[in-house]
C-alpha cells in the first residue's frame, strides 16, 4: 500500500519521482481506465464507420458506377465536422479524468473512478481550453519547422508537458496552465528535458513490441513480391498473430498514457512547491537600502 501524503515534496529527485509513479500505476493502474475505455469506442466507432464505407461503396457499384453520389457529399461532410468538435470535447473528458486519478493518486496514495468523474466534470472546460491553445502552438510549430530543424516540435512537447496537470491537479485556466508550464520548464529545462526523453524512450519500446508479430505476416508479403504472385499467399495464423500484435500495442499505450500522467503529474506538483519556496525565500530577503 503506498504512503498517503497531502503534497510531493518539494525535494523530491527524477528517480524518486519516477520510482514512486511506478508504484502508483503498479498498485493501482486506474489512470489508465479512462484512455482504455475511449479507445475501445474509438475502435468501435472506426469499425463501423469502415462497414459502412464498404456498404456504401458496394451499393454505387451495383448501381453502376464507382462514384459516390453528391448527395452524400454534404452529410459526410456534416458528419465530419460534428465528429472533430465531439471528438475534441471527449478527449478534453477523458484527459481531464485521467490526469484527476493521477493527482489523486499523488496527493492521497489511491484513486478511484469518482476521483477521474469528478476532475472530469469540474476542470474539462480547462482541459479543453488548454486543447485549443496546444492547437494554436501546434500551428506555430509546423510554421517554424524547417527553420529550426524540426526542434519546434521537441520544444512545443517540452514547455507543454505540465499543462494538463497544472488544469486539473492545479486549477489553473486552460491558457494559464500552458503559461504556467512553459513558466516550469523555464525554471526547470534539464529535469523536464531528461524526464521527457525517458518517456519518450518508453513510448519507443511500446512501439516495438509488435514487430515480432508482425515479422510472419511481412515475410509473407515481401515472398509474395520476390516470386511475382499475383495475390499474397498469407495464412490465417499470421493474421490473427498480427492482430495480437495490435491489440497488444493498444493495451500497452492506454498503460503508458495513464503512468506517463501520474510522472507528469508528480513532477508538476514537486516543481510547482520548489517554485513556490524559493519565491518564499526571496520575499524574506532583506531589501538593501540606498
Amino acid at each position: 500500500m503506498s504512503s498517503v501524503t497531502t503534497e510531493p515534496e518539494a525535494s523530491l529527485k527524477l528517480e524518486a519521482i519516477l520510482n514512486r509513479s511506478w508504484r502508483l500505476f503498479r498498485d493501482n493502474p486506474i489512470a489508465a481506465v479512462p484512455i482504455a475505455a475511449y479507445t475501445a469506442v474509438l475502435v468501435v466507432l472506426f469499425a463501423a464507420a469502415g462497414a459502412a464505407a464498404v456498404v456504401a461503396v458496394a451499393n454505387a457499384s451495383a448501381g453502376g458506377t464507382h462514384d459516390l453520389p453528391p448527395s452524400i457529399l454534404a452529410p459526410i461532410f456534416g458528419a465530419w465536422c460534428v465528429a472533430c468538435v465531439a471528438g475534441g470535447v471527449a478527449s478534453a473528458w477523458i484527459y481531464a479524468a485521467t490526469y484527476g486519478l493521477a493527482n489523486a493518486l499523488w496527493v492521497r496514495g489511491a484513486a478511484t473512478m469518482s476521483d477521474g468523474i469528478v476532475a472530469a466534470r469540474q476542470r474539462g472546460g480547462a482541459v479543453f481550453v488548454s486543447l485549443i491553445g496546444f492547437a494554436g502552438l501546434s500551428i506555430a510549430a509546423v510554421v517554424l519547422a524547417l527553420p529550426t530543424l524540426f526542434l519546434s516540435f521537441l520544444a512545443l512537447l517540452l514547455f507543454t508537458m505540465y499543462a494538463f496537470p497544472a488544469a486539473v491537479g492545479g486549477g489553473r485556466p486552460g491558457f494559464t496552465a500552458i503559461r504556467e508550464s512553459m513558466l516550469l520548464v523555464r525554471h526547470a529545462f534539464g529535469t523536464s528535458a531528461i524526464a521527457l526523453l525517458i518517456l519518450w524512450a518508453i513510448q519507443q519500446g511500446i512501439s516495438l513490441l509488435a514487430l515480432p508479430f508482425l515479422l510472419p505476416l511481412q515475410f509473407s508479403f515481401m515472398m509474395s513480391a520476390a516470386n511475382n504472385d499475383k495475390s499474397p499467399h498469407v495464412a490465417v495464423w499470421q493474421i490473427a498473430l498480427a492482430a495480437g500484435g495490435y491489440i497488444l500495442i493498444i493495451f500497452a499505450s492506454c498503460a503508458y498514457v495513464g503512468f506517463m500522467a501520474i510522472v507528469q503529474t508528480g513532477l508538476y506538483h514537486t516543481l510547482r512547491a520548489r517554485a513556490a519556496g524559493a519565491s518564499q525565500s526571496a520575499s524574506t530577503l532583506p531589501v538593501s537600502q540606498p
